[in-house]
């Protein structure tokens, strides 16, 4: 078979905007909500609000960022993930609302396959590459596997605190082979009951699990699994059961899902990706061959079509943007690497790792005597990275799904 590769979208980025003003600010920064209603109140009444309100939002975001950073010298939520997190709430809408059709998801038929997982969000400190740089965080994990999220959690701890250079200890892979921590990858098939048991042991913090592009329902009332319904929230130490029957004809792609109750939940880690496989499809593991439950990487096994391997990639960041990591020793890493003038390093992350080149010719000239930038991408000094390293055998079919929050244009390269 002709090796192919194709690149396939494995999120939906919303395209919403939601203006959020605290109704208590810092001394001297108190914002009036009637004045500034009075102030945008003059509306085209003859133009259909649908068509209005992109511009109109637009508009009055601006009028609030800048009123915001007179007043404390900030932009406020309207920041870096902030931003992102401001999209909940309010929906652009494009369409004429007369013809645009909402129908709620189906309770799962008796005949159907289930697919059942039993899902976790924990606290963890999530370590993004060999050299210990961490941050506290958050993840979905399969609750099986929870101990042994935990134990690498300790494994890694020790690694930071031990005195080799070359942190041997460390539970931290090259290229992202078989680490429990991770964000979490599930798959179902067309035709599937997907059913989801989501357990909140977040400390003190409420949580939900909300799949884009889906119709997943609470089971217990078969309402829609939306961030607007209530329903849908597990509180800490509860547990919430929903489920989606996935339509045969549904097309096949990657369905991300996050935490809507709070922003720090998903910029932190609590992101995961639901992929949709063809009816029919097994899913093995790349290391065994055998039926696996989640994974970034897996070998898709057709019923009446080609196999091919499946790579699913996270570009996505931890925290806003005055948000910085800590290296092994706790202190925070700089805002902006003093060797290569990179802002925020180890901040931007694929699926919970990053490798700063700042790092690694600190590494090499606390080693050798000198730092070879010509060496700065080379797996020849430095061994391969801790980022996710995709593998197979030449003529393998391969699918990559990417997707997230982060804007990047995905491709493959070689170099001598």
């Amino acid at each position: 078979m002709r090796a192919s590769t194709k690149w396939v979208g494995a999120g939906v980025l919303g395209l919403a905007a939601c203006l959020w003003l605290a109704e208590s600010t810092p001394a001297g920064a108190v914002m009036s909500h009637d004045a500034h209603v009075a102030e945008d109140s003059v509306v085209d009444v003859a133009t259909p609000v649908n068509v209005q309100a992109g511009p109109m939002l637009m508009d009055k975001m601006s009028k609030a960022v800048e009123q915001i950073e007179r007043q404390v010298q900030s932009k406020g939520p309207f920041q870096g993930a902030g931003a992102h997190a401001m999209q909940q709430g309010i929906l652009l809408v494009a369409e004429d609302q007369d013809k645009v059709k909402v129908t709620q998801g189906a309770r799962c038929p008796a005949q159907a396959p289930v697919r059942a997982f039993d899902i976790s969000t924990i606290n963890v400190e999530i370590t993004v590459n060999r050299f210990g740089d961490f941050y506290p965080g958050y993840m979905y994990a399969l609750t099986e596997n929870v101990a042994g999220v935990r134990a690498e959690e300790e494994k890694n701890k020790a690694a930071r605190e031990s005195d080799d250079p070359t942190f041997a200890g460390g539970a931290v892979s090259n290229g992202l082979q078989g680490d429990l921590i991770q964000p979490l990858v599930i798959r179902a098939n067309q035709g599937d009951c997907l059913r989801i048991t989501l357990r909140n042991q977040i400390a003190d913090e409420p949580t939900n699990m909300i799949v884009n592009g889906s119709q997943m329902l609470v089971t217990s009332t078969g309402k829609p699994a939306t961030a607007i319904n209530p329903d849908a929230l597990v509180p800490t130490g509860k547990t919430g059961e929903f489920e989606w029957y996935i339509p045969n004809d549904l097309q096949v792609g990657g369905r991300a899902f996050h935490s809507h109750a709070t922003r720090e939940q998903y910029s932190l880690g609590l992101l995961g990706s639901l992929v949709i496989e063809q009816r029919g499809s097994r899913h093995l593991s790349p290391f065994t061959g055998e039926e696996m439950k989640s994974g970034w990487e897996a070998m898709i096994d057709v019923a009446n079509a080609a196999d091919f391997r499946e790579f699913v990639i996270f570009y996505h960041e931890a925290g806003d943007e005055t948000f910085r990591l800590l290296n092994r020793k706790g202190d925070m890493l700089p805002q902006r690497d003093p060797h290569t003038d990179t802002y925020r390093p180890a901040a931007r992350l694929l699926n919970y790792r990053s490798e700063p080149h700042g790092t690694r010719l600190e590494m090499q000239e606390h080693l050798v005597g000198f730092a070879d930038e010509s060496q700065g991408y080379g797996s020849y000094t430095f061994g391969d990275p801790a980022t996710t390293v995709p593998r197979s055998y030449l003529g393998d079919p391969s699918t990559f799904r990417c997707g997230w929050q982060t804007i990047q244009i995905h491709r493959s390269c070689s170099a001598a």
